[in-house]
């Protein structure tokens, strides 16, 4: 499958270990156009505002903005399709993953979760990006 660029990545928890962790499985899958990092839901919004970006990695649990509240401020304001999202957790109650589901979002990973898995979700997203 041909891709149609290479894409930029925003990663946002607050546990700069994970970001880095996903930041290094990002780079053997392919090369990104940029990885960006954000330490919870008001960082990253800063940084889209100057910035967009084509995939979202987000945790839910945050200081200053959870997951959530930032997902849904960008799908409501069509920042970004709610199917280039993972969202990457220690906590997943059944209150979230509905909320989740609701909004379209497919590509949920459980903390600790492990390279080969973390690749098959972003090579999901990766397969289902637009071609234009």
């Amino acid at each position: 499958m041909e891709l149609k660029k290479s894409y930029s990545v925003l990663i946002v928890d607050d546990d700069i270990d994970i970001c880095n962790i996903i930041k290094e499985y990002l780079i053997t899958v392919r090369p990104f156009k940029s990885i960006i990092i954000a330490t919870d839901g008001k960082d990253a919004e800063q940084k889209i505002r100057m910035q967009e970006f084509d995939i979202l990695i987000t945790d839910l649990n945050m200081p200053r903005m959870n997951g959530m509240k930032l997902i849904a401020n960008l799908v409501k304001d069509k920042k970004i399709d709610p199917t280039q999202i993972i969202i990457v957790s220690g906590e997943l109650d059944k209150f979230y993953l509905t909320q989740a589901q609701t909004m379209g979002i497919k590509n949920i990973l459980i903390k600790p979760f492990n390279k080969e898995t973390f690749i098959q979700r972003i090579n999901s997203v990766l397969n289902n990006m637009p071609k234009t």
